[in-house]
Protein backbone atom coordinates (compact mmCIF):
# COMPACT_ATOMS: atom_id res chain seq x y z
CA UNK A 1 0.00 0.00 0.00
CA UNK A 2 1.38 3.36 -1.02
CA UNK A 3 1.67 6.18 1.50
CA UNK A 4 -0.98 8.15 -0.40
CA UNK A 5 -3.59 5.33 -0.53
CA UNK A 6 -6.51 5.51 1.88
CA UNK A 7 -9.11 3.01 3.02
CA UNK A 8 -12.65 4.12 3.80
CA UNK A 9 -14.91 1.35 5.05
CA UNK A 10 -18.51 1.20 6.23
CA UNK A 11 -18.28 -0.18 9.75
CA UNK A 12 -22.00 0.05 10.61
CA UNK A 13 -24.91 -0.12 8.19
CA UNK A 14 -28.40 -0.42 9.66
CA UNK A 15 -31.56 0.19 7.65
CA UNK A 16 -33.91 2.75 9.21
CA UNK A 17 -37.32 1.20 9.72
CA UNK A 18 -40.65 2.14 11.27
CA UNK A 19 -42.75 -0.81 12.39
CA UNK A 20 -40.51 -3.12 10.37
CA UNK A 21 -40.97 -1.22 7.09
CA UNK A 22 -38.06 0.65 5.50
CA UNK A 23 -38.11 4.44 5.69
CA UNK A 24 -37.83 6.03 2.27
CA UNK A 25 -36.99 9.64 1.54
CA UNK A 26 -40.09 10.17 -0.62
CA UNK A 27 -42.32 8.90 2.19
CA UNK A 28 -40.55 11.26 4.58
CA UNK A 29 -41.30 14.18 2.26
CA UNK A 30 -44.95 13.13 2.01
CA UNK A 31 -45.20 12.89 5.81
CA UNK A 32 -43.58 16.34 6.17
CA UNK A 33 -45.98 17.97 3.68
CA UNK A 34 -48.96 16.37 5.44
CA UNK A 35 -47.67 17.57 8.82
CA UNK A 36 -47.16 21.11 7.53
CA UNK A 37 -50.67 21.13 6.06
CA UNK A 38 -52.23 19.86 9.30
CA UNK A 39 -50.17 22.24 11.43
CA UNK A 40 -51.17 25.29 9.40
CA UNK A 41 -54.84 24.24 9.32
CA UNK A 42 -54.83 23.53 13.06
CA UNK A 43 -53.25 26.88 13.84
CA UNK A 44 -55.66 28.77 11.59
CA UNK A 45 -58.63 27.01 13.18
CA UNK A 46 -57.92 27.33 16.91
CA UNK A 47 -54.85 29.63 17.10
CA UNK A 48 -53.01 27.25 19.45
CA UNK A 49 -49.21 27.63 19.48
CA UNK A 50 -48.84 23.83 19.56
CA UNK A 51 -50.07 23.59 15.97
CA UNK A 52 -47.55 26.21 14.86
CA UNK A 53 -44.73 24.30 16.56
CA UNK A 54 -45.94 21.10 14.87
CA UNK A 55 -45.82 22.83 11.47
CA UNK A 56 -42.30 24.19 12.11
CA UNK A 57 -41.03 20.73 13.11
CA UNK A 58 -42.42 19.31 9.88
CA UNK A 59 -40.75 22.11 7.89
CA UNK A 60 -37.45 21.05 9.51
CA UNK A 61 -38.20 17.44 8.54
CA UNK A 62 -38.86 18.53 4.96
CA UNK A 63 -35.57 20.47 4.81
CA UNK A 64 -33.72 17.42 6.17
CA UNK A 65 -35.30 15.14 3.54
CA UNK A 66 -34.51 17.51 0.66
CA UNK A 67 -30.89 17.84 1.83
CA UNK A 68 -30.64 14.05 2.03
CA UNK A 69 -31.89 13.71 -1.55
CA UNK A 70 -29.34 16.25 -2.78
CA UNK A 71 -26.29 15.01 -0.88
CA UNK A 72 -27.28 11.32 -0.30
CA UNK A 73 -25.27 11.39 2.94
CA UNK A 74 -25.57 13.64 6.00
CA UNK A 75 -23.08 13.45 8.87
CA UNK A 76 -23.94 13.67 12.57
CA UNK A 77 -20.64 13.31 14.40
CA UNK A 78 -19.23 9.83 13.75
CA UNK A 79 -22.48 8.52 12.29
CA UNK A 80 -24.30 9.46 9.12
CA UNK A 81 -27.67 8.98 7.50
CA UNK A 82 -27.34 7.76 3.95
CA UNK A 83 -29.94 7.36 1.19
CA UNK A 84 -29.60 4.66 -1.45
CA UNK A 85 -30.54 5.38 -5.08
CA UNK A 86 -33.91 3.68 -4.44
CA UNK A 87 -34.57 6.07 -1.54
CA UNK A 88 -34.07 3.65 1.38
CA UNK A 89 -32.40 5.28 4.38
CA UNK A 90 -29.55 3.76 6.39
CA UNK A 91 -27.69 4.68 9.55
CA UNK A 92 -24.01 4.24 8.66
CA UNK A 93 -20.61 4.80 10.17
CA UNK A 94 -17.50 5.18 8.05
CA UNK A 95 -14.02 4.32 9.31
CA UNK A 96 -10.79 5.55 7.79
CA UNK A 97 -7.69 7.51 8.74
CA UNK A 98 -5.90 10.15 6.71
CA UNK A 99 -2.41 8.99 5.77
CA UNK A 100 -1.14 12.58 5.75
CA UNK A 101 -2.30 13.93 9.13
CA UNK A 102 -4.04 11.01 10.93
CA UNK A 103 -7.44 12.71 10.76
CA UNK A 104 -10.71 10.87 10.14
CA UNK A 105 -12.02 10.42 6.61
CA UNK A 106 -15.52 11.11 5.33
CA UNK A 107 -17.33 10.76 2.03
CA UNK A 108 -18.36 14.07 0.44
CA UNK A 109 -20.76 14.57 -2.45
CA UNK A 110 -20.99 17.98 -4.11
CA UNK A 111 -23.09 19.28 -6.97
CA UNK A 112 -21.11 19.66 -10.20
CA UNK A 113 -23.97 20.64 -12.51
CA UNK A 114 -27.74 20.53 -12.60
CA UNK A 115 -28.01 16.75 -12.23
CA UNK A 116 -24.33 15.92 -11.87
CA UNK A 117 -22.53 15.19 -8.62
CA UNK A 118 -18.96 14.39 -7.74
CA UNK A 119 -17.98 12.19 -4.79
CA UNK A 120 -14.65 12.23 -3.04
CA UNK A 121 -13.02 11.24 0.22
CA UNK A 122 -11.94 14.13 2.44
CA UNK A 123 -10.11 14.47 5.75
CA UNK A 124 -12.04 16.18 8.56
CA UNK A 125 -8.93 17.94 9.94
CA UNK A 126 -7.60 19.35 6.67
CA UNK A 127 -9.99 19.92 3.76
CA UNK A 128 -7.08 19.94 1.30
CA UNK A 129 -6.49 16.21 1.90
CA UNK A 130 -8.76 14.77 -0.82
CA UNK A 131 -8.88 11.43 -2.68
CA UNK A 132 -10.97 10.18 -5.57
CA UNK A 133 -13.81 8.10 -4.10
CA UNK A 134 -14.71 6.31 -7.33
CA UNK A 135 -11.19 4.92 -7.83
CA UNK A 136 -10.94 3.97 -4.14
CA UNK A 137 -14.20 1.97 -4.18
CA UNK A 138 -13.25 0.20 -7.46
CA UNK A 139 -9.97 -0.90 -5.86
CA UNK A 140 -11.82 -2.30 -2.82
CA UNK A 141 -14.24 -4.20 -5.11
CA UNK A 142 -11.32 -5.80 -6.96
CA UNK A 143 -9.81 -6.98 -3.66
CA UNK A 144 -13.13 -8.55 -2.57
Amino acid sequence: MKNDDVQLERVVEKPLTIFGKPVRVKKLILIAFTGIFLGVLGYMEIKAIGWAIFAVLNIALLIFAVMLIQKTILYFGEHSIEASPSGDMYLTKFHGHCTKCDGHLKLVRKRKGLNEYISYIQCDKNEKHVWNAHANFKEQEKKS
